[in-house]
């Protein structure tokens, strides 16, 4: 399939956010913000969601060329406010939140490290 410039990306459940300037997958609920660099977004389809490579043809191609606007890349994006509205096309994590400061993630021992180094708590004070 050969993508052009008013290509419909829902056709492969791809959101395309404008005013965040991110490309969102949400096939099977999926809920990442993808990266557009390379051929990150067609390799992601094909090894998550065994997309085929028939629907992927040309994808980057049109992600690079054909859109209207350039995606931003996700580990580059602010985090969204705690009162946000919740986005339908994005997952929601739990995770760990700073105590003394506005540092989250979802990884442990980032959060771990994080204390320690920042706040310079123990692994007791942690738990």
């Amino acid at each position: 399939m050969a993508f052009t410039s008013d290509f419909d990306l829902s056709t492969l459940q791809l959101y395309a956010n404008d005013v965040e300037r991110l490309l969102i997958c949400y096939y099977c609920k999926c809920g990442f913000a993808l990266s557009v660099t390379g051929s990150q977004v067609t390799s992601h389809l094909r090894d998550k969601h065994n997309v085929s490579k028939e629907l992927r043809d040309g994808l980057t191609r049109y992600l690079k060329y054909g859109h209207p606007y350039s995606f931003r890349n996700p580990a580059e994006a602010a985090p969204r406010d705690d009162s946000s509205q919740i986005h339908h096309n994005l997952r929601i994590y739990d995770g760990f939140a700073c105590r003394e400061c506005p540092y989250r993630t979802i990884n442990y021992a980032e959060y771990s490290r994080h204390a320690s180094k920042e706040h310079r708590y123990s692994g007791q004070a942690l738990r």
